[in-house]
């Protein structure tokens, strides 16, 4: 009886799941962050709508990593303020207020 070497498809199979971890992971902060979002408030008649930021907000998963992110121009200043405006943070808390949850969630996507 030869051995066959199970390795290459541990590999596969962990690779894949941590790929899908990250999705989770990234699915589940975009989320936390659009429920934090504050959206704008304007005059009826104005024809400005609010909620373009949290409307924003995505992710994008990478070879170890996931990246969560709005290409609004103006979201860094509503997030941490400025000189004139009060942060508003919505990103950071929406990631540091539930490590805990994030690793309940990494433990049951990475069973195998």
């Amino acid at each position: 009886m030869a051995y066959e070497s199970k390795i290459p498809e541990f590999k596969r199979q962990l690779a894949a799941k941590e790929k899908l971890a990250l999705e989770a992971i990234g699915l589940f902060v975009e989320g936390e962050t659009k429920a934090r979002c504050p959206v704008g408030v304007y005059p009826k008649g104005s024809g400005r709508v609010g909620g373009n930021l949290k409307a924003s907000y995505t992710f994008r998963v990478g070879e170890k990593e996931v990246t969560i992110g709005s290409p609004v121009h103006y979201a860094p200043y509503v997030n941490c303020g400025t000189y004139k405006m009060k942060a508003r943070p919505h990103l950071v808390p929406a990631l540091f207020e539930n490590l805990n949850r994030i690793e309940e969630l990494t433990k049951m996507v990475m069973k195998i």
